[in-house]
């Protein structure tokens, strides 16, 4: 089991957060057998790397720090999921030229055409906010704005 909850945290988290298999190595010594299996079975129903980390960041806290109140962890919840919603909001260069050709290479009927279509152009982006991009860059495009986004 404990080679299952690092397997988990080595594919479900970031990259390049601190929790390395030096640091679960110590962290599995503070959990019972059943939080172990339940945690590792939790991490790895999570597809959003930034969305494991923001739950996983709250497990430890609890673990670690028992007595903070509740209150202080919605708090900290509510701040990273608008740290996570800012970063999937912001929008390279790179990604806009790449949106118009995924919507070329997975036409309407495509099937799970928006996933195909985030995937493509880095898989950073949720399927509300790729359409949400497609509808903008539209809008403008319809409004004069630049002519070679989408067609």
């Amino acid at each position: 089991m404990h080679i299952a909850f690092k397997e988990a945290i080595a594919t479900k988290l970031p990259k390049g957060t601190k929790y390395d298999r030096f640091w679960a190595d110590e962290f599995l010594k503070k959990l019972k057998e059943d939080q172990i299996e339940k945690t590792t079975e939790k991490m790895l129903t999570f597809t959003n790397a930034k969305e494991a980390n923001i739950w996983f960041e709250l497990f430890v806290n609890a673990i670690i720090k028992p007595k903070e109140k509740v209150t202080d962890i919605k708090k900290v919840v509510a701040e990273e999921k608008a740290a996570a919603v800012d970063d999937d909001n912001k929008w390279t260069k790179e990604e806009v030229c790449l949106l118009p050709r995924a919507i070329a290479k997975f036409p309407a009927g495509s099937p799970n055409r928006w996933e195909q279509i985030s995937k493509y152009i880095g898989g950073k982006k949720s399927v509300p906010v790729v359409t949400s991009m497609v509808n903008e860059l539209k809008n403008k495009t319809l409004k004069g704005g630049p002519e070679a986004v989408i067609r």
